[in-house]
């Protein structure tokens, strides 16, 4: 539900597997989080933050946009990036941004255990098919 406080993770984003079983029951990279960050990170990829941080939580996980562009005012970035999803100028972030989600420094070990062992039980089952 989108009010709800906490929520499942999915560590390999569910809309790159097309949230098919077995991959979207499998309790080896779905986390407990909470839903603003959770929806912020969305389907972007995981790494190291660079670029304006748009997003950042008191538990230290980051969201950055990276503009390749050179356009953008960074702080009409952190805006859009802010607004509620129907409202964002998705053309704009998705063509002239890189966008990238940075777990906490205490997650980052169990982040990478996750997408490892996902990628390795299920590589042949196009889970890169989505998004």
């Amino acid at each position: 539900m989108a009010n709800d406080f906490i929520n499942a993770e999915h560590t390999w984003p569910q809309s790159f597997f097309k949230e098919q079983m077995p991959m979207v029951a499998d309790m080896h990279h779905i986390f407990p989080t909470l839903s603003k960050p959770n929806g912020m990170r969305s389907n972007h990829p995981i790494g190291m933050v660079e670029g304006t941080v748009v997003y950042t939580t008191s538990g230290g996980a980051k969201l950055s946009a990276r503009d390749k562009t050179g356009r953008h005012n960074p702080e009409q970035v952190k805006v859009w990036f802010n607004l509620p999803y129907q409202q964002q100028p998705h053309d704009v972030l998705r063509n002239d941004f890189k966008v990238t989600f940075e777990p906490p420094d205490r997650h980052k070990g169990n982040t990478a255990r996750a997408l490892l062992y996902f990628y390795l039980r299920y590589h042949k089952q196009n889970i890169r098919q989505g998004a």
